[in-house]
């Protein structure tokens, strides 16, 4: 399952179909909280989620709201 997801980082839309909200909200927190979360792919992985939601396959207002909070709780914990 690990190496199953390292080797999505190289594909957004596929580590998002992979994943989904929880997925997305995970790395969200980890990039902006945990010092381990440098090598994960934030800004593409947001761009292609914004796309995948343009696409009706994920609902942009719970998205946006997931990814708000997990970006301010990983905030507050670095």
């Amino acid at each position: 399952m690990i190496q199953e997801f390292f080797s999505m980082l190289h594909h957004p839309d596929q580590l998002i179909a992979w994943g989904g909200y929880v997925g997305l909200t995970i790395i969200v927190f980890c990039e902006t909280g945990l010092l381990a979360g440098f090598f994960l792919p934030g800004d593409s992985l947001l761009v292609t989620a914004g796309l995948v939601a343009a696409q009706g396959k994920l609902d942009i207002f719970l998205l946006n709201g997931l990814l708000m909070a997990a970006s301010m709780i990983g905030d507050s914990v670095a």
